[in-house]
Order: structure tokens, then sequence, then C-alpha cells
């Protein structure tokens, strides 16, 4: 079953990104990135090549 693979593929993702974004406390641009990838709203890139400026 499909809609089942995509479940658990989801969720094996997202154990990934919150281990990566745990491990990660010292360096801000690998926990940025996980935590933009798990939708974190408050976190973008700032840097002026993004595009993109933080939410208040």
């Amino acid at each position: 079953d499909w809609s089942a693979v995509g479940r658990s593929l989801a969720q094996v993702v997202l154990t990934h990104l919150t281990a990566v974004s745990s491990l990660s406390l010292d360096c801000v641009e690998t926990r940025a990135r996980s935590l933009g990838m798990m939708g974190s709203r408050k976190t973008r890139c700032t840097r002026p090549h993004c595009g993109t400026s933080p939410t208040r």
C-alpha cells in the first residue's frame, strides 16, 4: 500500500531531520536548514543571496 509507504518514509525523514537539528546546536546554518525542511516558519536564511528575510 503506497499510502503506508509514504507515511512511514515521511516519519523516517522527520526523525532524521530532528536528529540533525539536535546534533547541530553549534552550527547555525545546518540547524536552520534542518528546521526549514521540517517546516519551521521562524527559521529562514538571512544571507543576502537567499532573498528571504527572517519572520517576525
